[in-house]
């Protein structure tokens, strides 16, 4: 009997251990599945942040974009305020042109041409 008994004892030896071995498998696999669900997490955080930094740089290139056409406006609009009228005679020797030149004042491009 004393066989049996040391051989049931053994088995139960062994099923505590497969048990104790099986806890630890089972730890190990939460551990690591918290540490893919954190890894998963940052990731969407980096995500975000670059979508964001994009974003942010959209943005300053827009205002950046604005301010030159601002510029040039400005650039333009002194720039017509300083050209001179057309020469009287110039629109009295042609008077189909008066049509023309006025557009083209009012377009924003008088320039001058020499006959």
């Amino acid at each position: 009997m004393d066989c049996a008994a040391d051989a049931a004892n053994g088995a139960s030896h062994e099923r505590d251990a497969a048990a104790a071995a099986a806890e630890v498998a089972a730890a190990a696999a939460t551990n690591a599945a918290a540490a893919s669900a954190a890894v998963a997490a940052a990731a969407a955080e980096a995500a975000t942040s670059a979508a964001v930094a994009a974003a942010a740089a959209e943005a300053a290139a827009a205002a950046e974009q604005q301010q030159q056409q601002q510029q040039q406006r400005r650039r333009r609009q002194q720039h017509e305020q300083q050209q001179p009228p057309p020469p009287p005679e110039l629109l009295q020797e042609h008077p189909e042109r008066r049509v023309l030149v006025d557009e083209e004042i009012q377009v924003g491009g008088y320039q001058r041409n020499s006959m």
